[in-house]
C-alpha cells in the first residue's frame, strides 16, 4: 500500500504503532493481572497457567486447555468464541506460541 507520496514509509509507521500500542496495552493488563493477584491464572477456567506457556510469552492469558484453536470466524473448535488477534494461541502439545 502506498502513501500520498507515493511510498510505503508511512504506512509502515502506522502499522508499528500499531503494533506498539497493542503490546503496551498487553503489558498493561499484564500488569493489572499482577496487581489483582490473577496473573499465571486463566482468564476462562480460572486455572493455572502451564509454566511452559508463561516462559513463552509472559503476557498470556489462557491455559492450554482453554486456549483452543480458532477458525476465521473467531470461534474456537469448542465454540468459544474469542475477541481478535490479542488472543494468543499455544501448542497443546509443546507449549510454543503458533
Amino acid at each position: 500500500m502506498e502513501d500520498d507520496t507515493g511510498g510505503t514509509g508511512i504506512v509502515t509507521e502506522q502499522v508499528e504503532i500499531l503494533r506498539a500500542s497493542e503490546i503496551l496495552a498487553d503489558i498493561s493488563e499484564a500488569l493489572g493481572r499482577v496487581s489483582g493477584g490473577m496473573y499465571g491464572k486463566c482468564k476462562l477456567c480460572g486455572s493455572y497457567i502451564q509454566r511452559e506457556i508463561l516462559t513463552t510469552d509472559p503476557l498470556a492469558d489462557l491455559c492450554g486447555s482453554c486456549n483452543v484453536p480458532v477458525t476465521d470466524s473467531g470461534v474456537g473448535a469448542d465454540n468459544t468464541v474469542f475477541s481478535g488477534a490479542a488472543d494468543r494461541r499455544y501448542d497443546d502439545i509443546s507449549g510454543e506460541l503458533i
